[in-house]
Formats: structure tokens, sequence, C-alpha cells
């Protein structure tokens, strides 16, 4: 979204003498565990998710009025396996020495200010932010049902980052190793009402605009959003 001030920012700095950083992002899951969902117990099978491109500001709201420039940047995006625990590679954050209060962040799906409705980017899951599926059980008779989901997380104007967060208080500087990028997708779905999908049939597509689906979208970006943890 501020890459080219980004990248002049950059030049900037460095023409003052103010120390750089960059260091590897990792995207890390959580294994798939059953959830109890009111009458179901509920386990994913499948879940990937597309993650960037993310900015680190020093002001306490990553928008234009408190973050004209990022403080440190992942302009890449990339899709990992969100039920492994295993660090998955994100891309590379490269910005400054300072203190990240807020950030803004994207599920691989882009509004450039040159674009003229958001567009899926290289880290999109087949198209989309991600991609779930799993298995229903009711904990009284055991019918069970399958689900599956495509999930959008857009942004909701032009030039702007779909998700922002504030409370950060990171201290980035030359001892920062690198960042990993937590994911829980099992916390996604507990606003979900699953007696409502089993009454869909054996096999239920979320689809875009009912309440399943914008359960799933808060699960991503309030619910339960991704955890930055900056290591050293």
């Amino acid at each position: 979204m501020k890459r080219a001030l980004f990248a002049l920012l950059l030049v900037a700095c460095g023409d003052t003498g103010q120390p750089g950083i960059e260091h590897r992002a990792v995207g890390t899951g959580a294994a798939a565990r059953a959830v109890e969902l009111g009458d179901y117990r509920v386990t994913l099978e499948v879940a990937r998710v597309g993650f960037g491109p993310v900015i680190f500001c020093a002001g306490g709201a990553a928008s234009d009025e408190q973050c004209p420039s990022a403080l440190a940047e992942l302009a890449s995006t990339a899709s990992i396996d969100a039920l492994s625990p295993a660090p998955q590679p994100l891309g590379t954050v490269q910005g400054f020495v300072g203190t990240a209060r807020s950030a803004g962040y994207g599920y691989a799906i882009t509004w450039l200010p040159t674009q003229t409705a958001p567009q899926p980017a290289r880290g999109a899951v087949a198209g989309h932010s991600a991609h779930l599926e799993g298995t229903a059980v009711h904990k009284t008779t055991a019918a069970s049902f399958r689900f599956v989901a495509d999930v959008d997380v857009l942004p909701l104007t032009r030039g702007t980052h779909a998700v922002t967060t504030s409370g950060l208080d990171t201290a980035l500087d030359e001892r920062t190793r690198g960042l990993d990028v937590q994911f829980d997708p099992n916390a996604w779905l507990a606003q979900i009402d699953f007696a409502e999908l089993a009454t869909l049939g054996p096999t239920v597509t979320i689809a875009p605009g009912s309440r399943a689906y914008n359960a799933l979208v808060t699960g991503l970006t309030t619910l339960a959003p991704p955890k930055f943890n900056f290591t050293r």
C-alpha cells in the first residue's frame, strides 16, 4: 500500500544514518483440535491461509494520519498450512530501529491505489484468503456432516489494509532476529452456528454472505487474529 513511500524512506533514512533492520518472517499454525460448539464437536482437517502484506507503525494506529510511513514492512504474501506448528516462510521484514505500536495487514488480497477492485495476491489460496475443511459431529447422536469454506478478507477501501490492530509495544532493533506470525484456525470457528449448518446436508459449502461465512471473517480479523511475535 505504502510501498513506494516506504522505499523512499529507506533511502532517506540511509542518508541520515538511521539504523536499518532486516530479518525473516515465518508463520506458525496450531494443530487441529476438537472444538465443542453447542451440540457439536468440530474438527478442522484443512486450514490454509494466505497472509500479507504487513506494515508496522510507530503510531498508535496504522492509518494514513498516524502512520504516513511504515517503521517496518513485510511486503510479500505467502500461504501456509495453519494447522502445522512448524515455521513456514512468509518473506523478509525490512525497516528501521524503533518501537512498533500498531500494524496494518492483509490476508493475501490487496486493493492498491492503482487497482479498481480488490485483487488476490501471489500468496492467496486458489485466489482466496483462506480455505477450510472440517467435520462436525453431534455430541449426542453422533450424526456428522462435512463443511468447506473459501474465505476472502477484503480491504474496505482502495489503498488500505484489510485489518488494523493497535496495542503493540515491540522494540525493533539490531537484536531482533525474526518475526513469527502465529495463527489458530480452530478459534476461527467459535461463532458459527453448526446446528444451522447441519440442516443443509451431509456436505455444506459455506457461502459468501451467509451467517457462518461472516462468522469466519470475524474469526480471522477480530475474534482470533494472528499474533505478531518478534524474536531476539
